[in-house]
């Protein structure tokens, strides 16, 4: 009779070969999220340092500048000076602080600034 038509012999696709890759682009993508989920925390937990610095320099610094005023500079006394000084000191901080990048140009985070001894330290106003 005549000729059978006949399929090319291919290699059945295997499930289990592609439930296999699936199962491991999943667990990779697992892995993406919770290196990014940390990645994440450690920003947030870096910020939340940052801006307690710069809430407490900030506050120094404030008060420091309220216990200035014109009075207290006609006494010709050294006390204005010396609060100008630490407010000086104490904007010169913020100044650094606020321009130090927290991430790199690649994305990471960077070293943080040392804390100081007088950034915890309390106001003398």
């Amino acid at each position: 009779m005549g000729r059978r038509c006949t399929r090319p012999s291919r290699p059945a696709p295997s499930w289990r070969g592609a439930l296999r890759r699936r199962a491991r682009a999943l667990d990779e993508a697992c892995a993406l999220l919770a290196r990014t989920t940390a990645f994440l925390g450690e920003l947030r937990a870096r910020l939340t340092a940052q801006e307690q610095r710069v809430a407490g320099l900030h506050g120094r610094a404030s008060a420091q500048l309220a216990y200035l005023d014109a009075a207290s500079f006609e006494a010709g006394g050294e006390e204005p000076r010396e609060r100008l000084t630490r407010l000086a000191v104490l904007v010169g901080q913020l100044a650094v602080l606020l321009r130090t990048p927290v991430l790199s140009s690649e994305g990471r985070l960077t070293p943080m600034l040392a804390a100081r001894a007088e950034d915890d330290a309390p106001s003398n106003g």
